[in-house]
C-alpha cells in the first residue's frame, strides 16, 4: 500500500506473506497498523499466475498520524479531530513514519529500538545532533503515552476516530434526562468537543465554542445544562 505507481516495493507490506491455494475464492487481508495510500499492489513470490478478479479496500478507524515537532500525541490527534491510541504498531519497520509524511529518514542501530515515550518518532530539531533521524520504531511497547514529548522530535501517533461518543442533559431534571453530562476519558486521553448544541427557549443554539472552553482537552469534564453558561 503506497503512493508509487511505479514502484510497488517503496509502501508498506500489508498483512503478511500468503499462501493462496488453486481454487480459493476469497482472501482478507487486515493491515495492522493502519496504512495510508492511494494505490494497492499485488506482488507474487514466484512466477505463478494469479488471477483477481475483484478486489475490495475499506478504511478504518484508526490512523498514523506525524505530530508537529514538540507536540504530543493528545493534540496531534486532537489537530485532525480525533482522539489518541495509545497502541502503536510499527511493525519493527521505519517506513510506517515515511508513510505518515516523512519522506526520509535515517536510520542508526543505536537508535532504532523504543526507549522512551516520545517514540516513535522523528527528529526534526535543527540544533539537534540526531536530525532527521526515525528514532524507536523497533520493540515499540503494546502501550506509549499519549502525553510523551521531546522538543525536538515529532511523535509517530496513533489517532482514533472509533471513540466518538455523545452526551446530552437537560436544563430542567427528569427521571430520563438529568441535568449534568459527565464526560470521562480512559486514563492518558483527552476529550475532544467536535460540536455542541443548546436548545433551550430558543433551538438549536452553537454553544460548541463554551463547551470547549469548559471541557476541550481535559481528562474529565461536568457540564451542567443551564442557558446561563452555555445559552445565550
Amino acid at each position: 500500500v503506497g503512493n508509487s505507481t511505479t514502484d510497488p516495493t517503496s509502501g508498506i507490506q500489508c498483512g503478511g506473506t500468503y499462501d493462496i491455494a488453486s481454487g480459493t475464492t476469497n482472501e482478507q487481508v487486515n493491515c495492522d497498523p493502519v496504512i495510508r495510500g492511494r494505490y494497492v499492489a499485488i506482488t507474487l513470490a514466484n512466477t505463478a499466475v494469479l488471477s483477481v478478479c475483484e478486489l475490495m479496500v475499506y478504511g478504518a478507524d484508526l490512523f498514523n498520524v506525524m505530530g508537529a515537532q514538540g507536540a504530543d500525541c493528545n493534540t496531534a490527534c486532537n489537530e485532525q479531530g480525533l482522539t489518541c491510541n495509545t497502541h502503536i504498531n510499527s511493525r519493527d519497520d521505519s517506513k510506517i513514519m515515511n508513510n505518515a509524511g516523512i519522506p526520509f529518514c535515517y536510520r542508526y542501530s543505536s537508535s532504532n529500538t523504543w526507549f522512551n515515550n516520545d517514540q516513535p518518532g522523528y527528529v526534526a530539531g535543527t540544533s539537534d545532533p540526531n536530525r532527521y533521524r526515525c528514532i524507536g520504531f523497533k520493540s515499540v511497547p503494546d502501550s506509549v503515552p499519549c502525553t510523551g514529548n521531546y522538543w525536538s522530535v515529532q511523535r509517530l501517533c496513533a489517532c482514533d476516530n472509533s471513540g466518538s461518543v455523545s452526551a446530552r442533559a437537560c436544563e430542567t431534571h427528569t427521571p430520563t434526562c438529568s441535568s449534568v453530562a459527565v464526560i470521562q476519558c480512559p486514563a492518558g486521553m483527552q476529550i475532544v468537543i467536535n460540536d455542541a448544541q443548546f436548545n433551550g427557549t430558543s433551538c438549536g443554539i452553537d454553544a460548541t465554542d463554551k463547551v470547549k472552553a469548559m471541557c476541550h482537552n481535559k481528562d474529565r469534564c461536568q457540564l451542567y445544562a443551564s442557558s446561563a453558561t452555555i445559552g445565550n
